[in-house]
């Protein structure tokens, strides 16, 4: 648009010199409307400044070639200056202090003895498993992962708490079920209905990629990590909880690539989902780590 007006402006200042000593009210509409012309170009231009700052603010990243980063030449395209929908809520830390009943987190002190030791003590985490799912939808050819505030993560004063993650839940339900796994796949499949709005039928869909343990230290906690297909038939749209803020983002394969190996606030799991269906795609699998 920025271009278009300036050739009218070439062509309204050529006008302009050729009329002017003939028609010279018409000179006179003329420069109101180069000036009109060139008050909008400047003031495009400085959104656009303005937009570029925003953006590397949010983004917090140490990109050296801005201009290349798809990511931003999306974000000017999609979302204008003024449109605050699209920002996730600002986070404000207003307290900490310890906690008295907590309802999915415990702590605990440990006593532990080795062999004939001294015994010692170790603080403990009490937390749920969780499961993290890696979707995709087959008739777009593109993967669903979702974007929202993580309290712990503001906590760190990090980018507003916003992460980048695939959909995820803690197991806190289906506790009478025939197996953990089985368990994990129901808590898996509503998780994607719930943040991602895709109803699956079949739990053989959602294929166990692996199982990890997290933050062995403090917590402990099973992880179970999933990969899902999903397709346009089988959207019934998001269920989420009233205070839930999740914004579901469509990434390609390349996009992917970027997500695993650039500077994002990005869990682990979610690299490691990433990361090992992107080598069984490619074939690069063993040697992923070595390119990168």
């Amino acid at each position: 648009m920025t271009e278009f007006y300036i050739i009218v402006l070439i062509i309204l200042f050529i006008i302009s010199m050729y009329d002017s000593f003939k028609h010279e009210s018409f000179s006179s509409i003329i420069f109101v409307l180069q000036l009109y012309l060139l008050v909008d170009v400047a003031d495009t231009k400085v959104n656009k400044i303005v937009k570029e700052i925003q953006y590397k603010q949010f983004r917090d990243n140490n990109y050296t070639d801005f201009s290349n980063d798809r990511y931003y030449q999306h974000w000017l395209i999609d979302h204008p200056i003024n449109n605050k929908e699209w920002y996730m809520k600002t986070i404000k830390i207003l307290s900490k202090e310890p906690l008295a009943k907590p309802k999915f987190l415990k702590t605990e002190l440990v006593t532990y003895q080795r062999d004939n030791e001294k015994p010692r003590q170790w603080e403990v985490l009490q937390g749920f498993d969780t499961v993290h799912i890696l979707v995709k939808n087959t008739d777009t050819n593109k993967f669903l992962l979702v974007k929202q505030n993580r309290i712990p993560v503001a906590v760190k004063n990090t980018n507003q708490g916003i992460c980048i993650e695939c959909c995820a839940g803690i197991i806190d339900k289906y506790q009478h079920s025939k197996s953990s796994l089985y368990q994990a796949k129901l808590v898996a499949r509503d998780e994607i209905l719930e943040e991602l709005g895709y109803h699956k039928e079949n739990l053989k869909d959602i294929e166990l990629v692996d199982t990890l343990l997290s933050s062995v230290g403090t917590v402990g906690s099973k992880q179970y990590l999933f990969y899902c297909e999903v397709n346009d038939s089988e959207y019934t749209g998001q269920h989420l909880e009233p205070d839930e803020e999740i914004e579901v983002i469509e990434y390609t394969s390349n996009d992917l690539m970027d997500l695993i190996f650039k500077e994002y606030n990005t869990d682990s799991v979610t690299k490691y989902l990433c990361l090992n269906h992107i080598g069984e795609i490619y074939n690069i699998k063993d040697n992923l780590w070595v390119n990168y």
